[in-house]
């Protein structure tokens, strides 16, 4: 027989024993909700005013994202395709603009620029190792594989000299601007971190886009953002690679009337909890002249400023080298953007990466008077144009586009119809797996007519290489 009394006793004794445990449960509950809220206020007064161990914790930050470039495989390692075919895949020879195109693209084991003839042949390329024309690298902290970079931006001159920006796996991704010649051979390297972009001028000065990585910030940006941060710079550059002039960008735009478009809600903040904590604020990727033809044109520009895409303010804008101070701005008709042009006539042409509806890519034309986008191309055949990053455009005589879709590795040269046709196409198609073929992203591309490149008409070289076709199947890749 169970003794009821007996139990009922032990029961008794053990109520406040239970009690005294219940209390300790939550006290402890409440002492950890307490730590945690003292840690919690703890790290904000620490972002907040940049108390120990704030550069302790943004350097640890840092080195995380040097290694996860370096060591993570990016767009470049390749990009799963439909096809499997590639090369030159269409070619209209009635509607298409003849002529060669350089393209700047990866073949899955590094950079190249190689220029093609109408039907894909291979008229001549350019390599080079990083370490070949930077024995000495003393802007990169952390030095990722060549596999892992990609040229983008770029000029070709006459001569066949070729200059280009590196950017990609290293750290900071800015791995410089380098002049190589017809044969390959560098002639000079720029060690800053320059990327995306270049313009030539007509007096053979060069505008290059690139950064400053700042530990301290600017003055005039304190209100705005949170130190360290990239600095975005415009280098002028003489022919033979000196440094001439740096404009910071970012200086002029924390200066200037439409400096709210730094915050995320567009007003001028009070306190640090309202300011930008970002180490990219602008990401500026593109700057071009306004020569005195094109400055005709342009009734909010001057001969002589440079026109410039801001990506993480989704933004286009004039600055006056000469002052250092923004004219211009033209914010909220594209995001993400990449490559303005200046056309004939006053129009800009914009790769609109994220702007159009159903995560499309489009190609917009843009009056910059009454912001109207009187043309746009965002695919065609039902097949949409895609590159959620890098990307451009280049306007041809025959009022052809001939757009790079980078992240696709294509290349389509469409018509001025509405809806646009396509009559040249080029997929860099650079192996196969699992039964899709793989694609190497484009980074830039340019068509040129063959008579204004003189370098063709002289001897080859074996630095050249053979002349071939890029069409064909794609060999399996490893």
């Amino acid at each position: 027989m169970r003794d009821l009394a007996g139990e009922q006793r032990v029961r008794q004794r053990q109520k406040p024993v239970l009690r005294r445990l219940a209390r300790l449960r939550w006290d402890i509950g409440l002492s950890i909700l307490g730590l945690a809220g003292l840690v919690f206020l703890a790290g904000v007064m620490v972002g907040k005013y940049q108390l120990f161990p704030y550069r302790q914790l943004d350097a640890a930050k840092d080195a995380l994202l040097a290694l996860h470039s370096t060591m993570v495989p990016g767009d470049e390692a390749g990009i799963a395709v439909d096809a499997t075919q590639g090369g030159v895949l269409h070619w209209d020879r009635d509607a298409a603009h003849s002529g060669v195109t350089l393209v700047l693209q990866h073949d899955g084991t590094g950079p190249l620029a190689v220029l093609l003839d109408m039907d894909g042949t291979e008229l001549h390329r350019w390599s080079f190792a990083f370490d070949a024309a930077f024995t000495e690298a003393p802007h990169i902290i952390v030095r990722g594989p060549d596999d892992r970079l990609a040229w983008h931006g770029f000029h070709l001159f006459p001569n066949g000299d070729l200059l280009v920006n590196v950017q990609g796996s290293n750290f900071p991704a800015g791995g410089g601007t380098v002049m190589l010649d017809r044969d390959s051979k560098v002639r000079w390297a720029l060690p800053r971190n320059t990327h995306h972009a270049m313009d030539v001028t007509p007096d053979g000065r060069i505008l290059v886009t690139g950064h400053r990585y700042s530990e301290s910030g600017l003055d005039e940006c304190h209100r705005f953002m949170r130190p360290p941060y990239y600095d975005d710079v415009i280098f002028t550059l003489a022919p033979d690679g000196r440094v001439l002039d740096e404009l910071s960008v970012l200086s002029a735009f924390c200066r200037s009337s439409h400096s709210a478009l730094l915050t995320a809600d567009g007003t001028f903040p009070r306190t640090a909890l309202t300011r930008t904590d970002t180490d990219d604020p602008l990401h500026l990727n593109d700057v071009e002249l306004v020569t005195p033809d094109l400055a005709r044109d342009l009734p909010m520009a001057q001969a002589g400023d440079v026109l410039v895409s801001l990506r993480n303010i989704n933004s286009l804008a004039l600055l006056d080298p000469a002052s250092g101070d923004l004219r211009w701005t033209l914010a909220g008709l594209t995001v993400r953007q990449h490559d303005p042009d200046l056309l004939p006539g006053g129009n800009i042409l914009v790769f609109d990466n994220l702007g159009a509806e159903g995560e499309r890519t489009r190609v917009i034309e843009i009056d910059p008077v009454t912001q109207e986008i009187v043309w746009s191309f965002d695919g065609a055949d039902g097949g949409r144009l895609y590159s959620e990053k890098m990307g451009n455009q280049q306007r041809l005589a025959n009022g052809n586009t001939l757009v790079v879709e980078s992240l696709a590795g294509r290349i389509l040269e469409v018509t001025a119809d509405q809806p646009a046709r396509v009559v040249w196409s080029y997929l860099n198609l650079i192996g196969a797996e699992d039964g899709k073929g793989i694609a190497g992203i484009v980074a830039d591309a340019r068509r040129f007519d063959r008579d204004s490149l003189t370098f063709l008409d002289g001897p080859a070289t074996a630095e050249r290489g053979p002349r071939r076709s890029a069409a064909g199947a794609p060999a399996p890749r490893s």
